[in-house]
C-alpha cells in the first residue's frame, strides 16, 4: 500500500562511517551539514576469481537495474531523512504488481531500522510529511484502455495524458489522485524492453491506482499517517479509504454503440451513437470529450457537454458495462484485500 515516503527524525544522530561515501553534500544557513547516501535493501558481495593471468583477485558484485535506493539525509544537528519508494526498495525497481500487506510492511520497517543502525520503536515514532497510498489491479488486456475512460472526480480537475495516465488535483495542490498503465510506466522507465511490454499487454492488464499526499495538514488522512506508528495502526483505515476513493471517480462506457449497418437508417440517435463511436476510437472516452469542447465558443458548456457525452455513451451497451464495472470494482476490494492480509497491531510478532 505505501510507495513513495518521506521518513524524518530530529532527533537521532546517525553514525555516519556506517554509509560509506556520501554521493552529496550542502550546507544550511544554520551553519550544519546535509549528507546523502544511497540506502540500498541488499549488501554487496565480494567474491574471488581468476583472472586472465591466473591469479586470484576480489571482485565486488554490482548493484543490479531492479536494485533501487532510499535517498538517506544525515544532518549534523537535526537528526536524518528517509526519502524515496519504500515499495520499490523492498520489491525491486521492476516489480510490476507487488504491493505491501500489513505484515510485509512492518517487516520491512524492522530491515530498515537494522540498516540504518536505530532500534525498531525509533524509526516507527518517526514523523511522515509526504506519502503515497497505492495499489496494482491486475486486470484482463480488455480494459486496456480504462485510464482514457476515468471521466471526473468530484471538486477536483483532471490532467494527464490520453490513454496512460490521469491526475485528478485540487486547486491547492496538496494532494493528487493518480492512475496509470503501469507496464507502459515500466518501459517508459527503461526497466523492460519494448518486446517484454508487448508480451505483457497481450496477457494481462496493470492499473496503478494512487493517492498522493504532498503537504501535512490536521484534517483529513494526516490524522492517520502522520508518523510511521499511526500508518502502521491505521493501516486496514486507509485502504478503505482507497478504495473508496476509486469508487467516487466517473467512468465513461467505452463500448462502441451497436449500429446499423446502412447510415441512411440513421436517425439523430443513431448519428449521436456514431459520433461517439468515432471519438472513441480515435482519442479515448474523454479525450473525445475534450477534442469537442477545444472549439473556440464552446468552453463555456465544458460541464454541460461532458454530461451528456457521458449520458449518451453509458446508455449504449449497458449490460456490457455492467458487467464491465463489476469486474473492475471486484478486482479493486480484491487488491484491498490483499493488502490488508495479516494485519496485526503489535510489532513484536513480527
Amino acid at each position: 500500500m505505501i510507495d513513495l515516503i518521506r521518513i524524518k527524525n530530529n532527533h537521532i544522530k546517525l553514525n555516519q562511517n556506517k554509509f560509506g561515501s556520501e554521493y552529496n553534500r550542502s550546507s544550511k544557513r544554520d551553519g550544519t551539514q546535509n549528507y546523502k547516501y544511497k540506502l540500498y535493501k541488499r549488501d554487496l558481495q565480494v567474491f574471488q576469481e581468476e583472472d586472465e593471468f591466473g591469479n586470484i583477485v576480489s571482485v565486488q558484485e554490482q548493484y543490479s537495474v531492479n536494485d533501487h535506493p532510499l535517498a538517506l539525509t544525515i544532518n549534523t544537528k537535526r537528526g536524518f531523512t528517509i526519502y524515496g519508494s519504500i515499495r520499490k526498495w523492498w520489491y525491486g525497481a521492476k516489480s510490476a504488481n507487488a504491493d505491501f500487506s500489513h505484515i510485509t510492511f512492518c517487516r520491512c520497517i524492522k530491515l530498515l531500522a537494522k540498516k540504518i543502525g536505530v532500534k525498531e520503536t525509533v524509526l516507527w515514532s518517526s514523523t511522515v510529511n509526504k506519502v503515497e497510498i497505492g495499489g496494482n489491479i491486475k486486470l484482463d488486456p480488455v480494459y486496456k484502455n480504462i485510464v482514457g475512460a476515468l471521466q471526473s472526480y468530484p471538486r477536483r480537475k483532471r490532467f494527464g495524458d490520453s490513454r496512460e495516465t490521469v491526475y485528478f488535483k485540487t486547486k491547492s495542490n496538496f494532494d493528487q489522485i493518480i492512475i496509470y498503465d503501469k507496464i507502459t510506466q515500466l518501459y517508459s522507465h527503461k526497466k523492460i524492453s519494448g518486446n517484454v511490454k508487448r508480451k505483457l499487454l497481450n496477457s494481462i492488464f496493470i492499473m496503478r491506482f494512487e493517492i498522493k499526499l504532498l503537504t501535512p495538514s490536521k484534517t483529513g488522512y494526516w490524522q492517520y499517517i502522520n508518523s510511521l506508528e499511526k500508518i502502521r495502526l491505521h493501516w486496514d483505515i486507509l485502504i478503505d479509504d482507497w478504495e473508496a476513493t476509486f469508487q467516487k471517480i466517473n467512468i465513461i462506457n467505452q463500448t462502441p454503440p451497436k449500429l446499423p449497418h446502412n447510415k441512411d437508417q440513421f436517425g439523430l440517435k443513431e448519428f449521436k451513437n456514431y459520433f461517439i463511436q468515432l471519438g472513441i476510437e480515435a482519442y479515448g472516452g474523454i479525450e473525445s470529450v475534450e477534442q469537442l469542447i477545444s472549439e473556440k465558443g464552446v468552453k463555456n458548456k465544458r460541464s454541460e457537454y461532458k454530461n451528456n457525452f457521458r449520458v449518451i455513451a453509458n446508455a449504449n451497451n449497458i449490460d456490457e458495462f455492467v458487467d464491465f464495472l463489476i469486474v473492475l470494482y471486484t478486482s479493486i476490494e480484491g487488491k484491498a484485500d490483499e493488502m490488508k492480509r495479516k494485519f496485526m497491531v503489535g510489532v513484536n510478532n513480527i
